[in-house]
């Protein structure tokens, strides 16, 4: 409930949420990962290492172990 125009660089912003898993998921690894999007565009933001050098469009969270 912290919409990202009043975030601070280095600021940690906790948002919860709930993933629901289908029932018949095959068994595996699945990587979680999370991305932000320009809300006027929809286009999906890059995201930077520590030193601002390009790491793609998205963070990886965990990775999951279905059984």
């Amino acid at each position: 409930y912290a919409p990202s125009p009043g975030w601070s660089p280095g600021t940690p912003v906790a948002d919860r949420r709930g993933l629901l898993v289908p029932p018949d998921l095959a068994a595996g690894e699945y990587a979680l990962i999370a991305g932000l999007y320009e809300a006027d565009t929809g286009q999906r933001l890059p995201v930077q290492g520590s030193a601002g050098e390009p790491q793609g469009d998205a963070v990886l969270l965990a990775v999951l172990q279905m059984e």
